[in-house]
């Protein structure tokens, strides 16, 4: 299954201002007298030395400095959710959606995206696991699920009112490790909005690097006009134990453009591991992840 402000400072300018008045010196007569005698010259005055030439030092050259790169400013609504098992609410033109941080083995884990948008990101992973048991399912929901619904669903619904769901589901998969891009419902014979509940339907687009290859001995049927692997079995966390059913795309393929759900459900009332009186939970989209992970995104999730 998420300025700083110019400090303007003003030196004062100091002006240092002198004066000096003219200077009068008391003189003897007899000074005053030879002064006037004629024929009386006065010492020639020395040449004055010539000025020594100036030596005029080259201008340093200007350094032409690269304005600092600037960082995108973060955007009113941006998330990082690193929070195990942590929520936020996202919104689409037509409804709210949740994007779940769903670390269930509390290794370290964040995802980022927008409020503003039905997706997320797997900005980073500490998954290790090789297997069977993954590490952690980020996803984006509708409905409910461990005591959390999405604003205005109307889910917890009966099988035999839901009708026909329509879903898209777009991903970004430029990842290493082991995962699975998969959608994930919870089916139970109560309206449960938290506990465990008592059957599991995936459906898995695409995979990579897992343990156990779909292909060999896997029963294969048609559903929605595409051929899918399906298996199932019994499964538990220790303490309860529900039906886990797993169709797998015969084609893997990034993305489903308006997958009409209806049929899958359809096809395991057909098997008895569900009935029409039961109650279909949620609809949620997302990375299973055994390993890395970093980098998977869903850029686009819808269901109507």
């Amino acid at each position: 299954m998420k300025g700083l402000k110019a400090l303007k400072i003003t030196l004062p300018l100091l002006i240092a201002l002198s004066a000096a008045g003219p200077a009068f010196v008391a003189a003897s007569p007899q000074a005053l007298a030879a002064q006037a005698k004629p024929g009386s010259q006065a010492s020639p005055a020395k040449p004055a030395k010539p000025a020594k030439p100036v030596k005029n030092k080259p201008a340093k050259k200007t350094v032409k400095t690269k304005p600092a790169k600037k960082k995108p400013a973060k955007q009113s609504g941006d998330f990082l959710l690193c929070r195990s098992l942590g929520a936020v609410r996202v919104h689409s033109t037509t409804r709210t959606y949740l994007v779940n941080n769903n670390n269930f083995e509390g290794k370290p884990e964040c995802l980022s995206g927008s409020s503003h948008a039905a997706a997320f990101r797997v900005a980073s992973s500490g998954a290790t696991s090789t297997g069977p048991d993954s590490d952690s399912f980020p996803d984006i929901y509708i409905g409910c699920s461990w005591g959390r619904c999405s604003p205005g669903t109307t889910l917890p619904t009966r099988v035999s009112k839901l009708g026909n769901l329509v879903t898209t589901f777009d991903t970004r998969e430029n990842a290493g490790g082991l995962w699975a891009a998969t959608y994930d419902m919870w089916f139970d014979p109560k309206p449960l909005r938290t506990g465990q509940a008592s059957a599991e339907m995936m459906i898995w687009l695409n995979v990579k690097g897992l343990y156990n290859p779909a292909g060999e001995g896997w029963p294969v049927v048609r559903i929605d006009g595409a051929q899918w692997y399906v298996l199932t079995w019994i499964t538990g966390n220790g303490h309860q134990t529900w039906r886990y059913v797993q169709f797998r795309k015969y084609t893997p393929r990034w993305n489903a453009t308006n997958l009409s759900l209806q049929p899958f459900y359809k096809y395991m009332e057909q098997q008895g591991w569900i009935t029409p009186s039961w109650y279909a939970l949620n609809v949620e989209a997302g990375f299973e992840i055994w390993s890395g992970g970093a980098g998977l995104a869903t850029t686009a999730f819808s269901v109507k």
